[in-house]
């Protein structure tokens, strides 16, 4: 059997998916990369404004700390990707080395719009483990936050 549409940067774990039905794009999550490919041609790798890669790599300290920590896969892991601003922007929380970040990128190019942010509660920082916080509650009482599993 030959596959035609097939796309790989190798053995990355690809996790996560987001389809953009009205540019044609699939942006595509794994660890340490971030792709926009072409949803009607993923081989095409070459064509300006139809592919796009961004790595996200992890800073040497906090690779460490993470080592240093226990854990053993102390990667960048794309989490959750959401379209905002009229499909312009991605914004893409990612596990890196169990300390997750929030990023805004250019939709298009995958360019970082502002320096990636460390956040609490938004995406997992282990990517093999899908949990999400939540905050419900009166902003003027007492609020809650509960984890799901």
């Amino acid at each position: 059997m030959i596959l035609e549409n097939v796309f790989s940067s190798g053995h990355l774990f690809y996790r996560r998916l987001l389809l953009d039905a009205q540019s044609a794009s699939l942006y595509a999550g794994a660890n340490g990369h971030l792709f926009k490919l072409w949803a009607y041609n993923i081989n095409d790798t070459t064509t300006d404004n139809l592919y796009a890669h961004a790595e996200l790599s992890v800073s040497r300290a906090d690779a460490d700390e993470c080592r240093q920590n226990g854990h053993e896969e102390c990667v960048n892991g794309v989490r959750l990707m959401f379209l905002k601003e009229g499909r312009q922007t991605l914004l893409v929380c990612s596990s890196n080395a169990m300390k997750p970040q929030l990023r805004e990128l250019d939709a298009v190019t995958l360019r970082e719009r502002s320096s990636p942010e460390n956040v609490i509660g938004v995406c997992s920082p282990d990517p093999n483990l899908n949990t999400t916080a939540t905050l419900v509650g009166n902003l003027s009482h007492f609020s809650h936050i509960y984890a799901l599993y």
